[in-house]
């Protein structure tokens, strides 16, 4: 599962060090007076002078910008939202491999005619052997007696 991750994420581990709290921000005390200001504004004005055809053609460039500005950051979420999809998709399979290791318990210990130590032994076997716990899931209540029966009879000859 890390592998699916690292696809959205990187391979990088967060350490919180750059982490803030509120209480670490400073907060100045602000002051009421005006900014000084030390520019006088009409010797700006004067000293720059535009031209409107000019200033037309950086507006037109300007703009093209931002347009290929905003397709590289729609490319980039349609390629973040292909990797989190591959990530949803990982994680649905993971889900779905999943035993449900509760409704085994419950399967188990629900037969009559046994022992509870012995279907206790019974699900503790089928719990570390997922491989043989998938298979028994799915069974009718009649093979699981059978399964059940075969497996006390092979266990107990051990002893």
């Amino acid at each position: 599962m890390f592998d699916e991750m690292a696809l959205v994420v990187g391979k990088d581990m967060a350490t919180g060090g750059f982490s803030k709290g509120v209480g670490d921000i400073g907060v100045e005390a602000l002051d009421d007076s005006p900014p000084l200001v030390d520019a006088d504004v009409d010797d700006i004005s004067k000293k720059k002078q535009v031209d409107p055809s000019h200033v037309a053609s950086n507006e037109t460039r300007s703009h093209r910008k931002r347009s290929h500005a905003t397709m590289i950051e729609d490319a980039v979420y349609q390629d973040l939202s292909l990797q989190l999809g591959k990530v949803a998709f990982a994680i649905e399979k993971i889900s779905e491999n999943q035993l449900n290791f509760g409704s085994l318990y419950e399967e188990v210990m629900k037969m009559d005619g046994f022992e509870e130590n012995m279907l206790a032994s019974a699900f503790d076997h089928l719990n570390g052997d997922e491989k043989r716990a998938r298979p028994f899931m799915l069974k009718n209540d009649k093979l699981y007696r059978q399964w059940l029966q075969n497996f006390f009879d092979n266990y107990l000859s051990q002893f």
